[in-house]
Order: C-alpha cells, then structure tokens, then sequence
C-alpha cells in the first residue's frame, strides 16, 4: 500500500504540462518545459522583431534610397532585393538570425 501511494503523489508532482507530454525526469539531455515557452514566447518574437527591423534598414533606406546600393550590387541585384520585400526576406534574415545566435558552443549560444 505505502508503495502504490509513493506513486500517486510521485504522479502529481510532475505538474499539468509534465502530464500533458510526460514526465522528463531528471534528464539535462533535452530542453525543459520553460527553455520551450522562452524560446518561443520571447527569443523567437526577438529576432523576428530584428528581421523586420534589418528589412526596412536594408530595403527601405539602403537600397530603395541610396544610389550606393545598385553601384555596388548592380540593377539586377537590387532589383531582386527589392522584390524580395516582405515575408519573403524577413524568413530569410529570421533564419540567419537564429542561426548566427542558436550556433556553436559559446555561453552565450547556450543561454539563448
């Protein structure tokens, strides 16, 4: 009897998420349930926010409104940065972003 109320209490320990995807344990292999709500909630509306703020500094003032930028990339390139405007390049700086902050074995890339 003391063994199958160990496991009851032991069930309910675990929270209402630890329920609803099973219990992690005490593994430090996989990320927690907060790590998740983090990444999501916060880290990921973060460098959404900076992709759409490079896209209007790109796009919008450097090349739409300098004449650097078609000396320097030429009319095609500029012309093809141009019609990438929108959610096109924002996936694109997103990925780069995540990439450049998520990659490698720095403390930093382990606390993001």
């Amino acid at each position: 009897m003391a063994s199958l109320q160990g496991n009851m209490t032991n069930s309910t320990d675990g929270g209402i998420l630890d329920s609803l995807i099973g219990n992690r344990g005490e593994r430090y292999d996989s990320p927690s349930m907060a790590w998740w709500v983090l990444f999501i909630g916060a880290r990921q509306v973060i460098t959404l926010s900076l992709a759409m703020m490079f896209e209007s500094v790109i796009i919008g003032y450097w090349v739409l409104r300098s004449k650097s930028a078609s000396i320097i990339l030429g009319p095609y390139l500029s012309l093809f940065i141009v019609q990438a405007k929108g959610w096109p390049i924002r996936l694109v700086l997103w990925g780069l972003l995540d990439f450049a902050v998520l990659y490698g074995d720095r403390p930093f890339a382990r606390h993001w």
